[in-house]
């Protein structure tokens, strides 16, 4: 099911070719993916490294198929991924260009495609939707960590401009982080609900009683506060869980609430420049439930700003799942 034309690559300009893939494709029998190869970046790829790559990795028959991108590819230390050594490399030359196939699962493609923010929200999109879901994550997947890269190039001069993560617990609660502009003042938020239908009404039909033994924000911070973080900027976003807390009786000092004792899992947000060294954004909340059901990436503008008014780029996300170190992938996304 491969078909490729090498040797039409010169090496003089990038040119695109499309590999598709069959019955052991990621998306299972019968589906295709089209995956990009740079043949100008290919060129560029370590030599020495090549050879590390096609030493370590034993033939299997057993694999998905995917193309890694050079010019991703290339700014990764291969080296530091030798996870990938448990697949199959094949690499050819044709008419000057190299082409680099990787035979995997997950792991590098993983690594050398979702760390780009490319998908575009707002602005001149052409699409007013703001939400982004996710497709092909398993329904039984137990998450534990969800992370993305952003970068927001512009933003409304008044009202809310809010570039969030929001995860969905099964436990009928939802939490939402990220960087906001508020006539522009600067600020970060992290903090959730229980849902009672979405929207408004979760706001307005609270049970502070009920609900802090489901979820309980402002445990280190508010859930809003003041934090300096840049336009143009690339900033890695990440939500983890932490550890599982056995909380004493008291009286929640925010809400005045009486709370009894409770087990509660740590939910972490880290909100981190890709390069340099500003200071990054973390903040923490407490949820009784040990694992996230879905997550989704959006915009939101309000009290006198419009989504035509910012715009953002974000990466494709990737999870764990509890009991793995390995980063996933969806396999698609959808606007909503």
């Amino acid at each position: 099911d491969l078909s490729h034309s090498a040797g039409e690559a010169t090496g003089e300009k990038p040119k695109t070719r499309k590999v598709a893939c069959g019955d052991n494709a990621l998306g299972g029998k019968g589906s295709l993916l089209a995956w990009r190869v740079s043949w100008q970046a290919a060129l560029r790829f370590d030599s020495d490294l090549m050879n590390l790559f096609m030493k370590k990795l034993p033939n299997s028959n057993s694999y998905h198929l995917a193309v890694a991108e050079g010019a991703r590819a290339t700014g990764i230390d291969l080296k530091a991924h030798e996870q990938v050594a448990k697949r199959t490399v094949w690499a050819w030359r044709g008419a000057g260009g190299l082409i680099l196939i990787t035979m995997i699962a997950s792991g590098f493609a993983v690594n050398a495609a979702t760390v780009v923010p490319d998908i575009g929200i707002g602005g001149d999109q052409g699409d007013p939707h703001t939400h982004l879901r996710f497709e092909g994550i398993p329904k039984d997947s137990r998450i534990v960590n969800v992370s993305t890269h952003l970068i927001v190039d512009q933003a409304a001069p008044v009202g809310l401009n809010f570039f969030a993560i929001q995860v969905n617990f099964p436990n009928k609660t939802w939490a939402h982080g990220g960087p906001q502009v508020n006539s522009g003042a600067e600020k970060a938020n992290w903090g959730g609900l229980v849902n009672r239908g979405g929207g408004s009404t979760d706001y307005k039909e609270v049970n502070w009683e009920k609900d802090l033994l489901l979820i309980e924000c402002g445990v280190d911070k508010p859930n809003t506060v003041p934090w300096k973080w840049d336009r143009n900027s690339e900033y890695v976003m990440t939500i983890d869980r932490g550890q599982l807390l056995h909380l004493p009786a008291g009286t929640n000092e925010h809400f005045k609430v009486a709370v009894p004792e409770r087990t509660m899992w740590e939910w972490k947000l880290s909100i981190k420049p890709a390069k340099g060294d500003s200071k990054p954004f973390t903040s923490v909340l407490y949820d009784s439930a040990d694992h996230i059901s879905s997550f989704y990436l959006w915009n939101e503008a309000g009290y006198g700003s419009t989504g035509k008014q910012q715009h953002t780029k974000w990466s494709l996300p990737t999870y764990r799942v509890e009991g793995s170190s390995e980063d996933k992938a969806p396999t698609g996304w959808k606007r909503f």
